[in-house]
């Protein structure tokens, strides 16, 4: 656990210092503090911030540890530094991976707002309502979709969707937010077909989309190793779903938004230490 809570708050506090971020002189505890301790609640406590925060001031790993009203308020105005660690974390891990030759595995997981399925006050709106093929049941909340390196078990691209949204469109945010990235690949499951984007992905940034078929499609299936590679890069993507409690417990839609982004934020920065610190 110790290893874990150091990991987090040694990367989050080289990238606040290495891009010059300075901290309120007044502040009792240091961003990269406030920022760990939520992280550390995604990774541990399930998103749980309150037993986090009680932890790492009981432990001594923080123990000029705000109150929780002030801890919260403290993480809404690090809402943009949050999600700018995030884009600052994936941009190191393709920088570990190298974009050239890489291979990812792109796949979503249903982050629920309320259990069971009913109208929620902070998520409003039928775009938030989407089905869980997996649990087959509808749920009001988001997608995380995400892309992971195989090979090192990273999270190398992580985004935030509406539940009703299609999957594609987490190939068509990391369209639009990565350079060109020639010869990887990106593989997908069915939700992910679509020969016009596959084109599109193919001319303009050099990546081979490929993706499981259908019965009734013609075209071949993927290879039979690509096949067995995302077949083990499952346990991964469970590994992240275990994080996740049954709903996310937040009261604002703002925190609700973070705390997602949260869970493969803090697995991304571990599995990135990972690399690092082995190296």
């Amino acid at each position: 656990m110790t290893e874990y809570i150091v990991a987090i708050y040694v990367i989050v506090d080289d990238i606040l210092k290495a891009n010059g971020h300075k901290d309120d002189p007044r502040s009792k505890m240091s961003d990269a503090e406030v920022i760990t301790t939520f992280l550390v609640a995604a990774y541990l406590f399930g998103g749980n911030i309150e037993k986090a925060r009680k932890f790492l001031r009981d432990e001594r790993y923080i123990p000029n540890m705000l109150s929780k009203s002030r801890l919260i308020r403290r993480i809404h105005k690090l809402k943009e530094t949050i999600e700018w660690i995030s884009k600052e974390v994936e941009r190191k891990v393709r920088e570990e991976i190298s974009d050239r030759g890489a291979i990812w595995i792109a796949d979503t997981i249903p982050v629920y707002s309320c259990q069971p399925y009913r109208r929620s006050k902070r998520l409003k709106g039928e775009v938030y309502v989407g089905r869980d093929h997996t649990r087959k049941q509808f749920y009001t909340g988001v997608k995380l979709g995400i892309l992971v390196d195989p090979k090192n078990y990273l999270v190398s691209f992580s985004w935030v969707l509406p539940a009703s949204a299609h999957d594609l469109n987490l190939l068509k945010i990391f369209y639009r937010e990565t350079k060109e990235t020639k010869g990887a690949t990106i593989i997908g499951d069915k939700a992910f077909i679509s020969q016009p984007l596959r084109k599109l992905f193919a001319e303009k940034k050099r990546i081979n989309l490929l993706y499981r078929t259908r019965k009734n499609m013609k075209g071949n299936d993927l290879p039979k190793p690509l096949k067995i590679l995302r077949k083990r890069v499952e346990s991964f993507f469970a590994s992240i779903t275990s994080l996740l409690p049954k709903y996310i417990a937040a009261v604002s839609s703002t925190m609700f938004f973070l705390k997602a982004l949260s869970f493969s934020l803090s697995i991304s920065i571990i599995s990135l230490a990972r690399v690092i610190f082995s190296n």
